[in-house]
């Protein structure tokens, strides 16, 4: 993902990017550094994170939250 976020910058093409993660996310300390890797290069992105895990309770707290950010898009 972050090789296609690097093309997409030099194709002048970069998303908005909306980004949640999990405190109990086996993935969650990854998702630390995807989130500052992007931050770095100044991405558009909104990052949440909050209790939950990888799981479908956790994204469907955060579905409506993603939709709407995607609908002001």
């Amino acid at each position: 993902m972050l090789a296609l976020y690097d093309e997409d910058v030099k194709k002048g093409g970069v998303p908005d990017l909306f980004q949640a993660v999990g405190f109990s996310d086996f993935l969650y300390k990854s998702n630390l550094e995807v989130r500052d890797y992007l931050l770095e290069r100044k991405a558009n992105l909104k990052f949440v994170e909050g209790e939950g895990g990888h799981n479908w309770d956790f994204w469907d707290g955060h579905i409506c939250e993603i939709l709407d950010w995607f609908l002001q898009k």
